[in-house]
């Protein structure tokens, strides 16, 4: 097992290094290496907070940050997808998606420039502090608790997208939480489940992409030559999005039952 405060002064340090990237230097990989460092500190926090219980919420500065970066995440996503379907066909649809993109990174950045590093690092020593005594044996617990959690998201019938959605997260926690033991485990069984979580994450991203159709028609902006066309578009996102659920559905079934 890694070191724990050393562990959560890599991901601190790594976060902090993001954030002190100047704006025009930004590009879609940082945001998303930001967010793939903070999910790894939220993991981390999960395993703490299993291990010693406590109500209070930590890093809530970093929580807000990591929510703005992923609408940022979100609304690029949705532009490259128009962009490599139909751009010449949905000017109208593009042209909001690119103010919204720019909304969202104003956004983030004021978002960053809120952050109490001095905040950050009191509450970090006390974190520290609740690390002594932790061992790989805890790790092995939380691994199946998390486990369990995920089955038991399972049990409530039907499954819903919102069932999928915790579970992603739940499976996301699970595997940073592995790479924290960095013990042996069967490759085979490894991939299969880094494979899952990609297929989700393909589920999630289809339904992102129809979310933001369907937030762009309600706002009445949509020029009516283009309806049509949108609507088509939001239907090909729509029936992509119930394939991946099934398929999601089916190899987690396979997986973790």
């Amino acid at each position: 097992m890694k070191q724990p405060k050393q562990y959560l002064n890599n991901r601190l340090a790594e976060i902090f290094n993001h954030f002190r990237i100047l704006p025009n230097l930004y590009i879609k990989e940082t945001f998303h290496t930001l967010r793939v460092e903070i999910k790894k500190l939220q993991a981390f926090l999960a395993f703490n907070q299993f291990c010693t219980p406590s109500s209070k919420k930590h890093f809530t500065s970093i929580h807000s940050v990591f929510r703005l970066a992923g609408k940022v995440r979100n609304d690029q996503m949705a532009l490259k997808h128009v962009e490599n379907c139909c751009l010449q066909k949905l000017p109208t649809y593009h042209s909001w998606l690119i103010n919204k993109s720019k909304r969202s990174k104003l956004q983030f950045f004021k978002g960053i420039q809120k952050i109490s590093y001095k905040n950050i690092y009191q509450e970090s020593k006390k974190i520290r502090k609740t690390t002594k005594g932790l061992s790989g044996y805890d790790v092995y617990n939380f691994l199946c608790a998390t486990y369990i959690s995920m089955l038991q998201n399972w049990e409530t019938e039907p499954i819903t997208e919102k069932n999928l959605h915790v579970s992603r997260i739940l499976l996301k926690r699970y595997l940073y939480t592995l790479k924290f033991w960095d013990a042996t485990q069967p490759p085979k069984k490894i991939n299969a489940l880094i494979s899952l979580a990609e297929l989700l994450g393909k589920w999630h991203d289809a339904a992102v992409i129809e979310m933001q159709i369907v937030h762009f028609i309600k706002t009445g902006k949509c020029q009516t030559y283009e309806l049509t066309i949108l609507l088509q578009y939001l239907l090909i996102m729509i029936k992509e999005k119930n394939h991946l659920f099934e398929e999601s559905k089916q190899e987690f079934e396979r997986l973790m039952i």
